[in-house]
């Protein structure tokens, strides 16, 4: 499947994207792996600091395997 989020500053898609795949990526929607899961954004920066809450959000569900697969996310 291929979501395309579009929005302008400050209209939340980082939120977003967070909730989103980190439900991706712990199973709560089809059980996808982290390798499994693709995700761009504007910068390197922007990338990253997804990338960072994802896995907070991860680790606050307390599956730390799927938070430390998360590099195998390409964001």
């Amino acid at each position: 499947k291929i979501r395309i989020i579009s929005a302008g500053g400050g209209q939340g898609k980082t939120f977003k994207l967070t909730e989103e795949l980190t439900a991706l990526g712990t199973g709560n929607e089809a059980g996808y792996q982290p390798s499994e899961i693709i995700a761009t954004t504007f910068t390197r920066a922007a990338a990253a600091e997804l990338k960072n809450r994802i896995r907070e959000k991860i680790l606050e569900g307390g599956k730390i395997e799927i938070a430390s697969q998360l590099e195998q996310a390409v964001i």
